[in-house]
């Protein structure tokens, strides 16, 4: 929230100054991307499922599944060792709500959510492996 409060107040100085602001801020979220706090996207995830519990389609909640997930890739950088220990930590954090009491349209949208956090990590392992990045 801080990040995006200092981009606001950057926003009103003139264009010169907001251009090089803006540089300043991008490079702090990229060297802070090891603090991406990955709970936040797990709650995100959560809630999709509960509005598909709740009734909404599952082609929606998949699109928003598949949109959250980008904007995290987009968060972590290029870094693909980086890119493997949060996309685990992400699984790990959607591991605790896998429980044989949960209703299945809740378990069909984590279960989606999942087969494409391990697609990326695969994708991630696989890069760093064959590209040394």
């Amino acid at each position: 929230m801080l990040r995006i409060f200092i981009f606001l107040l950057a926003f009103q100085i003139t264009h010169k100054e907001l251009q090089l602001n803006f540089r300043k801020i991008i490079v702090e979220v990229r060297l802070n991307a090891l603090d991406l706090d990955v709970e936040f996207y797990a709650v995100q995830l959560r809630k999709l499922a509960a509005f598909h519990q709740s009734g909404k389609s599952i082609t929606e909640v998949k699109m928003q599944v598949d949109a959250t997930i980008q904007h995290m890739k987009e968060t972590l950088g290029k870094d693909k060792a980086q890119q493997v220990v949060k996309w685990d930590e992400l699984l790990t954090a959607l591991e605790k709500f896998n429980r044989n009491t949960a209703h299945p349209m809740w378990m069909a949208v984590i279960k989606h959510a999942k087969h494409r956090i391990k697609s990326r990590i695969q994708t991630a392992v696989y890069c760093r492996q064959h590209f040394n990045r």
